[in-house]
């Protein structure tokens, strides 16, 4: 036996081990909540399924045959808000080669509602730029959907402010990440206007002379004292 040859115990050895990664892979394919799929065109256009995941039976309320018989009429399980604007950005998308997600709603026969989805798709071309495949993935992020709708609402409703500021402790440095559009009623700025006039340095202006020095003072503490939070009036 030579150095490139591999005994029966070897081999036996290497395939457990392959058995063992497929019997992994399966695991977290079965146990994952999104579902995957690969769509294949030929030299006419014409598509064909490769791959799909049974997860679309969670995800959509389709089965995998359901999807592939019903590609006719599927538009008819889009929500007819968000149909137009779905053909479009697909449209665009096979024509960018580059990763593109779009939500939307879709009707979940499962579930007997719509379901807000996000689908994450990237188009493959030939050497002569046709287009052979895309490789795509789906999720229900009705949850997550329904939580920032939720916090939308909040922030359209409330009389207060609400902002967020990172700080670079080591060049000293801050910047404004987030701010509610109630700015515009307690200012009589956009957001945007706000940003930019904090930015530019016009914005300190617009405060009192009497308080600047006081509100330096405690956004000196946030960098000094490691303070959690500070009040000013002004």
């Amino acid at each position: 036996m030579n150095d490139t040859e591999i005994s029966k115990e070897e081999l036996i050895a290497e395939l457990e081990l392959l058995k063992a990664y497929k019997k992994n892979m399966s695991f977290v394919l079965d146990n994952i909540k999104e579902m995957f799929y690969k769509l294949n065109f030929d030299e006419k256009g014409n598509k064909t399924f490769e791959f799909i995941s049974p997860q679309i039976i969670d995800v959509l309320g389709l089965t995998v045959e359901e999807y592939i018989k019903n590609q006719s009429t599927l538009s008819e399980y889009f929500h007819s808000d968000d149909l137009e604007k779905i053909i479009k950005e697909v449209a665009i998308a096979k024509k960018s080669n580059k990763i593109k997600t779009i939500q939307y709603r879709f009707f979940n026969k499962k579930l007997n509602k719509y379901v807000w989805i996000e689908e994450t798709f990237t188009p493959s071309y030939s050497a002569e730029n046709k287009l052979v495949s895309i490789l795509g993935s789906a999720k229900n992020i009705s949850e997550k959907k329904e939580n920032q709708n939720q916090k939308d609402f909040i922030l359209e409703n409330i009389e207060e402010v609400i902002y967020n500021v990172k700080f670079d402790t080591v060049n000293k440095s801050k910047e404004l990440v987030f701010v509610s559009p109630q700015i515009i009623n307690l200012t009589g700025l956009t957001p945007e206007e706000f940003v930019k006039e904090g930015l530019s340095g016009i914005l300190i202006k617009r405060i009192h002379p009497e308080d600047v020095e006081e509100i330096k003072k405690n956004i000196r503490k946030l960098y000094d004292d490691k303070k959690n939070r500070i009040h000013s009036q002004f």
